[in-house]
């Protein structure tokens, strides 16, 4: 029997590993285009409202269903079978809790330590509200997970045996369409509400800004809701920045905190709809 060519277990061996970085990357790639979808549009509107902290979700994010992604992809890769569809399944319910426990668990403590001011005045519960959106992000989640663990194979396959640039490229797009969408549709379990709120109060804060100790006609005064902040218009400043600092199971009603230099201020909204404001420290 003839000897085994040591030349060939290398090339065996790198042809693997090159295989299995192909195999992580596609799952790596469909966790970043998820969270870069979900939270990346939702962190430049925010950085434009003055809230605080507008990017961590977006990094954050990107980091977590990245490493969960390419975990995945990677450990399906290894299974053959209906199994490695259910190692994709396996991953919805770690997917459907960044979406909701990123924002309402995580962002609350990382916001409290990184500006103690906030200590009390964070408020966020874990109630029906929450597991509803949990369930919602779940089934969605799940949805376009299996698609795309159903077409890993192919895809890898066809970028892995490709000559050339595109076609290495382009069977990725099918991991970055399937996430994409699943990023675009969960946009209003969280962010939407809470973006609504923010600019809800942002937009009275600039109008006051806008028009210092002006003659306001009272029909547009009325239409920026600036009455919401008479009392605490002494307190509102150019320097500013806003957080939502507690809300119902619905998310019709919504708590903005915001600091005006050293002054902390709540206001309340309604429906996307600043109803009053008062200082709290």
């Amino acid at each position: 029997m003839a000897a085994a060519d040591p030349l060939d277990d290398l090339r065996a061996t790198s042809i693997a590993r090159k295989k299995a970085a192909f195999e992580a990357a596609y799952g790596a790639i469909a966790g970043v285009t998820f969270a870069l979808v979900l939270w990346g549009r939702d962190a430049y509107l925010l950085s434009t409202a003055h809230a605080f902290f507008p990017w961590w979700k977006l990094v954050l994010g990107m980091l977590l269903c990245g490493m969960v992604g390419g975990i995945v992809s990677w450990l399906s890769a290894r299974i053959e079978g209906c199994i490695s569809i259910l190692i994709w399944l396996g991953a919805a319910p770690l997917f459907a809790w960044i979406t909701v426990g990123l924002p309402l668990q995580l962002m609350p403590l990382l916001s409290e330590s990184l500006e103690p001011g906030m200590r009390g005045l964070i408020d966020y519960q874990v109630g029906e509200g929450y597991m509803v959106r949990f369930w919602i992000a779940l089934g969605w989640v799940a949805v376009f997970l299996v698609i795309s663990g159903l077409l890993q194979s192919t895809a890898v396959e066809s970028a892995f045996f490709s000559t050339s640039l595109f076609g290495r490229v382009a069977p990725f797009f099918i991991c970055i369409s399937m996430m994409a969408v699943a990023g675009v549709i969960l946009d209003d379990l969280t962010n939407a509400p809470f973006r609504k709120a923010i600019f809800a109060v942002e937009t009275p804060i600039h109008f006051i800004l806008a028009n210092p100790g002006k003659e306001v006609d009272r029909e547009l005064a009325r239409e920026f809701h600036a009455a919401a902040l008479r009392e605490v218009n002494e307190e509102v400043t150019r320097f500013h920045y806003l957080m939502v600092g507690g809300f119902d199971e619905s998310f019709s009603l919504i708590d903005v905190i915001v600091k005006f230099n050293e002054i902390w201020v709540n206001c309340t909204t309604v429906n996307g709809q600043i109803t009053f404001c008062e200082q709290v420290n």
